[in-house]
């Protein structure tokens, strides 16, 4: 009989969705304990079905200057974020779960035994990466019902946006900053639907001009941020864009970027009452551009009412 485990449910690509013929379906969101917190080691231990945001307002609550970047869906859980491998705006920074971020996890195999697939320690040159085997498993190996996460340094941000005339404009620059080696935090594509989209229900009380645009979070000391933002500008005007400035406070970043996060559903404001289909597509960097650009004309010419928004630093377009 199938057994799938289920947390936050937060995947938007049919990964909530149990098996056809039905089974068991094991709940997980009420294993969400933080178990220990190891500020020295720079590691947290929790159950599955903790959300990272939690985790992240917990180490913030007490004063711990790190954080966990792995930054998927809001309500995303940890055990979710094992299995299906995630991601997140932070992926072209810190990357995606299938680096060092997962340390160690508990997994309760089909058989009924209980195992852990590494210790502690950071470094290991002793046999297969047990860890990376469940890592993207999507549950079809074991259920995971507890991790030991690493954590990074909490660095200061800042946001800002660039208007563009087309989305393969946009794309060019990106692809430039990031074979030029701007450090980043997140680069973020937003097509003008989705910023008409956001105007109609963003988080913030921000209206932004209804063009293609690029989010950019830029990390670090004051001065390393700025150089970085200047390097950005030059290049994104280089490529037809205008309107870059950084945020002016640290909340009007905080607004810029719930406004990007909120991304799924403000798309479903252009369509009162609908429901929505999201998909994903990754390219090489230099493909990017005739990706987006080809999606975009094909989204025109369809009349399927769609935004186009992306980890597009990671080169991933949904």
């Amino acid at each position: 009989m199938p057994v799938t485990p289920y947390s936050g449910g937060t995947n938007l690509e049919g990964g909530t969705r149990g098996h056809p013929r039905g089974g068991i379906c094991v709940d997980m969101s009420e294993m969400n304990k933080i178990i220990k917190i190891n500020e020295a080691d720079s590691d947290l231990v929790c159950q599955a079905g903790t959300p990272w945001m939690e985790i992240n307002s917990t180490l913030k609550e007490k004063g711990i200057p790190l954080f966990f970047p792995l930054d998927p869906s809001p309500a995303a859980t940890i055990g979710g974020m094992i299995s299906t491998g995630c991601s997140g705006t932070n992926a072209v920074r810190y990357g995606t779960a299938k680096a060092e971020w997962f340390l160690n996890i508990t997994v309760v195999l089909p058989s009924g035994e209980v195992i852990k697939t590494r210790r502690r320690a950071r470094k290991s040159s002793a046999g297969f990466d047990t860890t990376k085997i469940f890592i993207g498993a999507e549950g079809t190996l074991g259920i995971i019902t507890e991790a030991t996460i690493r954590l990074a340094p909490l660095l200061d941000t800042s946001v800002a946006v660039c208007q563009f005339p087309n989305v393969r404009d946009a794309t060019e620059a990106v692809v430039e900053i990031m074979n030029k080696g701007v450090p980043l935090q997140c680069i973020e594509l937003c097509d003008d639907d989705f910023m008409r989209a956001t105007n109609k229900y963003g988080q913030s009380e921000r209206k932004y001009p209804e063009k293609d645009s690029i989010y950019f979070k830029f990390q670090g000391p004051p001065e390393t941020i700025k150089r970085s933002a200047e390097v950005a500008k030059s290049i994104a005007e280089k490529h037809g864009g205008t309107g870059f400035s950084l945020a002016a406070s640290e909340q009007e970043a905080a607004d810029l970027w719930a406004d990007r996060k909120n991304a799924h559903y403000s798309g479903l404001a252009l369509r009162p009452g609908a429901k929505g289909w999201a998909t994903d597509v990754c390219v090489p960097i230099s493909k990017l551009p005739e990706l987006v650009h080809a999606t975009k004309k094909d989204i025109m010419e369809s009349g399927v009412v769609s935004t186009m928004v992306g980890h597009v630093g990671d080169v991933k377009s949904r």
